[in-house]
């Protein structure tokens, strides 16, 4: 409590999270991490917990990666992906 008032972030939370993201000590972090989850449940959810999925989900993120640098290393001209690889690169100066 400060000054008779809960806040979920209190000064000791801040500066345990200051010092550990400036240290970069996982001491500092395993402090703030027990100052956090040590705290009463004030929202939602903190009152949920992650459950694991029975079977991993398949993340289509990897496959969305490939597209974009597809198309960001795709050549500027359509049908110059026609042409033979060597001819494309520009001539160096």
């Amino acid at each position: 409590m400060h000054g008779g008032e809960y806040h979920m972030y209190k000064p000791d939370v801040i500066a345990a999270l200051q010092a550990a993201v400036i240290s970069g000590d996982y001491e500092h972090y395993k402090l703030f991490a027990r100052l956090v989850n040590g705290r009463p449940a004030s929202t939602f959810r903190d009152l949920l917990a992650l459950k694991s999925a029975a079977r991993p989900i398949r993340s289509r993120k990897s496959s969305r990666r490939r597209r974009f640098w597809r198309a960001l290393t795709a050549p500027a001209c359509p049908s110059a992906r026609f042409l033979p690889r060597r001819t494309r690169r520009s001539p160096s100066p």
